[in-house]
């Protein structure tokens, strides 16, 4: 478990101050106890005492994190190294401990939720009461292009507007992409929407390429840099769950194939698509739609977690999307993006999860100069 005491400093009640100048995300701790004279100290606890105990301290020990109980001397809080959080003095080391012990249960209990959704392929959308167990304040979770993957909020303290989605689907309203687009180019850090809302956002990264963007708005309650870090340490975890994502989208996978076999038998047409997926799929450089398969996928399909592994750089890699609204899901296959038509594309998905699978409407050319495999 990772914390540090900026974490902390913003959960004591009565803070006066802190002297962090280390980075906090270098400075992992796993317990808080009370000094006593001639015990051995370690640099990944927290020790709780008086600014007395604290100046008795030898120089040699300088890398500390203390909760001081009164405020040092200049020459503690300027030492280099030490880290000092000063609460007001009527607080006891006894109520300090207690509320320090409480706080690591929290975080451990963060941390082991975040952790089993990863383990057990949930998708983003758990991620709701996970998230709402630590923040206060609302969260969004988008990809690369910009798709919501998880949406949360606290009722009982602030609302997101309804207006951040694009329309009825699960993109980002074009305001709130610009803004956070803008802040992903400025490697995070505080901004606002047009519409005055601040947010922290938090890149996160996998091969120096961004792949997901953790937005923290904040409608009635000030950011804290407690927030930042919690969100940095929450990236890697939602990292994990990018990589069993696709797997999970392809949940039902016997049940689908049943039904796009009964589709391409009828004879269906091209899926009539909401103008807004029309918008966000031109924002995502697709084509036009006689350009892409269009397949409707009700979204109790994906109510189980899929058993069986399907690698996502092999099954539809960046040729297809899955697209969740409010009622529907839609199943995209750009076929300008990979070589045949309709029915290859269907023998090709087919062979990759090993069961027969058929498309439903599009144009069925071939695409003329790309490259890209299905």
């Amino acid at each position: 478990m990772k914390l540090n005491g900026c974490i902390l400093a913003e959960d004591l009640k009565g803070l006066e101050g802190s002297s962090l100048k280390s980075d906090p995300m270098e400075l992992p701790l796993t317990g808080a106890l009370i000094w006593q004279e001639g015990i051995s100290l370690r640099e990944n606890y927290i020790y709780i005492m008086s600014a007395e105990d604290l100046e008795r301290i030898p120089k040699k020990h300088a890398a500390l994190t203390v909760a001081s109980i009164g405020k040092p001397s200049q020459e503690y809080l300027e030492r280099e190294g030490m880290d000092i959080l000063w609460v007001r003095p009527y607080l006891t080391p006894q109520m300090i401990l207690s509320l320090l012990l409480k706080i690591f249960e929290k975080y451990r209990i963060f941390e082991e939720g975040l952790n089993r959704l990863c383990r057990e392929g949930k998708p983003f959308s758990a991620l709701t009461p996970v998230l709402l167990s630590v923040f206060s304040n609302p969260i969004i979770v988008v990809g690369e292009h910009m798709e919501i993957l998880a949406l949360s909020q606290n009722e009982d303290t602030c609302r997101i507007p309804c207006e951040c989605r694009d329309g009825d689907t699960d993109f980002l309203r074009s305001s709130f992409e610009k803004a956070f687009c803008r802040a992903w180019k400025e490697e995070g850090g505080v901004s606002a929407t047009e519409e005055g809302i601040p947010f922290l956002a938090v890149p996160v990264r996998e091969e120096n390429k961004i792949v997901l963007g953790i937005y923290l708005l904040s409608v009635t309650v000030p950011l804290t840099e407690r927030d930042r870090i919690l969100l940095c340490q929450t990236g890697q975890y939602l990292k994990c769950m990018r990589r069993v994502h696709f797997i999970n989208s392809c949940q039902g996978m016997e049940r689908m194939q049943s039904t796009l076999a009964q589709q391409a038998q009828s004879c269906r047409s091209f899926v009539e698509m909401p103008e807004c997926l029309t918008r966000s799929l031109a924002r995502l450089g697709w084509e036009q739609k006689g350009s892409y398969v269009c397949i409707v996928l009700k979204s109790a399909f994906f109510s189980k977690v899929s058993q069986r592994e399907i690698p996502a750089d092999e099954l539809f890699e960046n040729s297809s999307l899955m697209v969740k609204t409010g009622t529907e899901v839609f199943f995209l296959c750009n076929l300008l993006k990979v070589y045949g038509g309709v029915e290859e594309i269907g023998d090709e998905a087919g062979y990759r999860v090993g069961g027969s699978i058929s498309g439903t409407g599009g144009q069925k050319n071939r695409a003329n100069d790309s490259g890209c495999q299905f």
